[in-house]
């Protein structure tokens, strides 16, 4: 049963226990971070309600007293002695957030809990650019965390776990994303050995079990991969897998049926760049990637075309309408 929810209040845990009655899933895959909330919401909460449902709860998803700290980006820089992350603060750090920030010469990333796709993100290099984020940030009453910027260039890496030991998994660098702090547009493959230690110490760590990825900034100084978030759900781009000679969706479906998989082995990495559809487009409806087989388009259900690019014609007025929105005089 793939899970993604309609962003309505109070209707969610019904609708969720609604469907896990109705179907009587093999496995539940969260689609969305906001699934994710949920179900470690409901687990916490309403425990008991979920009982009949435990054992495959822990088959999709692991160890559900994990489930919620994966979301969670203080959890996440919380574990900087487990895996390779840039210098971060969070609250109950020594020292208050300017300080910190003041000794990375204001060049940090501010960052609000449970925001997703690139939003509640603040990329700051200055102290009147660190004051105006955090000002903007501080009226939403979310608790924030910083990390500190590194020079390099974006990955990201999708896995399948199972019992907390990676089965499959694949890397991208993202040759192009948009906004600056968004998705994705442009991919191509990549190997890199920090990466995937990343992934297997964090699956390992929470016991993971069904899809998860990382997103990385790879240094340009050192060539090291440093992690930079977790996203504790399916992605969009599960089927790339043939780029690294891996099959990301069959290694879910094998999984049904049998324990103890052994990790899919690796190819080196095809060259080739993948405009990914529909934020290529959104980026930029000119785009000379836009054209010939690396454009990512799934030609063969029409409907989802269409869908898909109603809803990137959606985003693209919200961001409009955004940027054309009078400044809020300050309080």
């Amino acid at each position: 049963m793939a899970l993604r929810l309609t962003h309505r209040r109070g209707d969610n845990w019904t609708g969720l226990l609604a469907a896990l009655q109705q179907f009587e899933p093999q496995r539940v895959v969260p689609l969305d971070d906001q699934a994710v909330l949920l179900l470690a919401q409901l687990w916490q909460r309403q425990r008991p309600v979920l009982k009949p449902f435990e054992a495959v709860l822990r088959e999709s998803l692991g160890d559900l007293e994990t489930l919620a700290l994966r979301g969670r980006r203080k959890a996440l820089v919380a574990l900087g002695d487990v895996v390779l992350q840039p210098e971060a603060w969070h609250p109950g750090h020594d020292e208050t957030l300017r300080d910190w920030a003041e000794k990375q010469q204001w060049r940090c990333a501010l960052k609000l809990e449970s925001t997703f796709a690139g939003t509640g993100v603040e990329l700051v290099s200055s102290r009147s650019e660190f004051d105006a984020a955090f000002e903007r940030l501080q009226g939403t009453g979310r608790p924030l965390i910083a990390q500190a910027l590194i020079q390099g260039q974006m990955a990201m890496r999708a896995c399948l776990a199972q019992g907390g030991r990676v089965v499959a998994g694949l890397s991208l660098l993202k040759t192009e994303q948009h906004p600056a702090t968004g998705p994705a547009t442009r991919v191509r493959a990549v190997a890199h050995e920090d990466m995937k230690l990343a992934c297997e110490k964090l699956a390992a760590h929470w016991r993971i079990d069904g899809y998860f990825s990382l997103d990385f900034m790879i240094d340009d100084a050192s060539g090291r991969a440093f992690v930079l978030e977790c996203n504790p759900r399916a992605v969009a781009w599960l089927h790339l897998g043939h780029l690294a000679g891996v099959d990301l969706i069959g290694a879910f479906v094998d999984s049904l049926s049998h324990s103890g998989m052994a990790p899919q082995l690796e190819t080196p990495p095809s060259a080739q760049e993948i405009a990914l559809f529909p934020r290529e487009w959104v980026r930029d409806p000119r785009s000379p990637f836009l054209t010939g087989s690396a454009h990512d388009v799934p030609w063969a259900y029409p409907a989802l075309v269409t869908r898909l690019m109603q809803e990137g014609l959606r985003e693209v007025a919200t961001r409009r309408r955004a940027r054309m929105a009078p400044a809020q005089p300050a309080a």
